[in-house]
């Protein structure tokens, strides 16, 4: 059982690996004015490997529980010893990170030799809807209570998003990341060559890595991290589409409007030089062209350009009422047209600058759970379909 597991999650992730380990270079920033194409995520989907057999001394990694960050929705019953192996649970809905409580005994430290990297028996997933050809930047931020290296990666149903032939498809932070006690955003950018219309995961591996190699055979120096007891955070995390739409259908529309907006070379020079003798049969060749207006010179604003389309129009949120009971703070938003989801900011901090959570929901009413004892502060913004967002709402202030 261990064996076959270690060869189909291997034969994947080995495939994404290849290509994706080396030194980062800093991402190109968008150009001024540019709006961001938000694409929506999955609920997550968390998975230990547990326990493979009770005779193997330190066989096992586990999870202790999972808290999503917006929702404050906890994951727990993570079974122990027998029926532990390979368990998974899912959020119930969308979050934009988790704080997950990690336990592992080097369940997956003995795989391989030292030039193998082993990071599978905890692994934290989200996905998306891939377009084939579009560019994704990937950006989240994270943080631990101790020191974890951790694996991030973008896969599909049979291998890497990004094509294996490019040693450099990914720019951006390295794969192999070191997480520490202080937070650090991190950002991936990659063209996804493989999947259109398909899911792509954002997967986070967070076993033990006890490989002094990676799998291109550069040389790393970090320590590993085998018996990992901690808790590690991820937050912000945020996947943008920069293409926008598909490179084909936007040369095609150049195209039609290069040829749209094509006027006549010359009027005609001049009337014709006598009257007919007799009644014509028909209307003579040479009658004045407005008759009939020329194809050629339909004006370019029969098609108006994608990005004035009313539906990207998003109003300023406003929130009807927030009341605090217990642990928990009801909340309830004002309904905006074009709106297919809303986002929440709240915390305790007025800026919203730290201690400061994020929850992107379909619904106008929404309950904010593992509220403090403290004043808090709620603002909301409306987020269209294709990724435009409405401006933040007034400050709502919620007092303890």
């Amino acid at each position: 059982m261990k064996k076959n597991f270690k060869n189909t999650i291997a034969g994947v992730t080995t495939l994404a690996l290849v290509a994706t380990m080396f030194a980062g270079v800093a991402v190109s920033a968008e150009e001024e004015g540019a709006a961001e194409n938000t694409v929506d995520l999955s609920v997550w989907t968390f998975e230990q490997g547990g326990q493979y057999n009770p005779s193997e001394s330190g066989n096992e990694g586990y999870l202790n529980s999972v808290t999503m960050n917006g929702t404050g929705e906890v994951i727990d019953g993570w079974l122990r010893g027998a029926g532990s192996q390979n368990q998974k649970q899912s959020s119930s809905e969308t979050d934009d990170g988790c704080v997950i409580d990690i336990e592992n005994t080097g369940w997956d430290r003995t795989w391989g030799t030292p030039t193998v990297i082993n990071p599978w028996s905890i692994m934290a997933s989200t996905s998306f809807t891939g377009k084939s050809e579009h560019e994704y930047t990937v950006t989240f931020k994270a943080s631990a209570t101790a020191r974890k290296l951790a694996v991030v990666d973008f896969v599909g149903s049979y291998g890497a998003a990004y094509s294996l032939e490019d040693p450099n498809a990914i720019v951006g932070d390295n794969n192999l990341i070191e997480i520490g006690t202080t937070e650090k955003e991190y950002s991936y950018t990659f063209t996804n060559w493989v999947y259109d219309n398909e899911p792509v995961k954002v997967q986070f591996m967070l076993g033990c890595v006890a490989g002094q190699k990676d799998l291109k055979g550069n040389d790393f120096t970090l320590q590993e991290d085998a018996t990992y007891k901690g808790v590690v955070t991820i937050s912000d995390l945020k996947v943008v589409d920069n293409s926008g739409v598909d490179p084909e259908t936007e040369t095609q529309t150049e195209t039609q409007s290069e040829t749209q907006t094509e006027t006549p070379t010359q009027a005609p020079t001049q009337a014709p030089t006598q009257a007919p003798t007799q009644a014509p049969t028909q209307a003579p060749t040479t009658v004045a062209p407005t008759t009939k207006a020329p194809t050629t010179t339909v004006a370019p604003t029969t098609k108006a350009p994608a990005t004035t389309k009313a539906a990207t129009t998003v109003a300023k949120a406003k929130i009807a009422s927030a009341k605090k009971s217990g642990k928990k703070i009801k909340l309830t938003i004002k309904k905006v047209a074009n709106a297919k989801t809303y986002e929440v900011k709240y915390g305790t901090d007025k800026k919203f600058k730290k201690a400061t959570k994020t929850l992107k929901t379909t619904k106008v009413k929404v309950t904010l759970k593992k509220i403090a004892k403290k004043v808090y502060y709620i603002k909301v913004r409306a987020i269209a379909a294709d990724g435009t967002a409405g401006a933040w709402s007034k400050v709502k202030k919620v007092k303890k």
